[in-house]
């Protein structure tokens, strides 16, 4: 099957609002990348962290979005033309709060895609002298005396 990535770029105090709204259409899962949000990650001193992957810190000044999946299919498009018909009701709904630009940016995915690319980050693992936690997928040599 295939899949329709929307992002949705809007700004850090229209999130919660935006959020709402693309919920209440029946969009599950949402994910949120925001500049803000992350670096106030960085600066919290409370969390005991050591590293953070290269990839992460682009976030430090992505332009706040909200990234979701519709499938590519007719059910999918309809969805989408609904949100983009009622998305820019919401500026005039709260003429006080920033929404940002409200762009629309789409990418086509195939569930292949996602359906395996987490495999990638799981290989066979020694854990002492005798154990070695193997996943299925994996082809696990042991050598002798294991």
């Amino acid at each position: 099957m295939e899949w329709t990535q929307i992002k949705l770029y809007t700004a850090t105090p229209a999130i919660e609002i935006v959020s709402g709204y693309l919920i209440s259409h029946g969009l599950r899962g949402l994910m949120i990348e925001d500049a803000e949000d992350f670096n106030d990650f960085l600066e919290d001193t409370t969390v005991h962290w050591d590293y953070i992957d290269d990839e992460l810190m682009k976030l430090k000044e992505c332009e706040t979005a909200i990234v979701f999946y519709i499938p590519d299919n007719l059910q999918g498009l309809e969805m989408l033309g609904g949100i983009r018909n009622g998305i820019e009701a919401l500026r005039n709904e709260a003429p006080e709060i920033d929404f940002g630009r409200l762009a629309f940016e789409s990418e086509q995915i195939k569930e292949e895609d996602w359906e395996t690319a987490w495999k990638k980050y799981y290989h066979p693992v020694r854990i002492g002298k005798h154990l070695v936690v193997c996943p299925c997928w994996e082809e696990c040599e042991l050598d002798d005396g294991d």
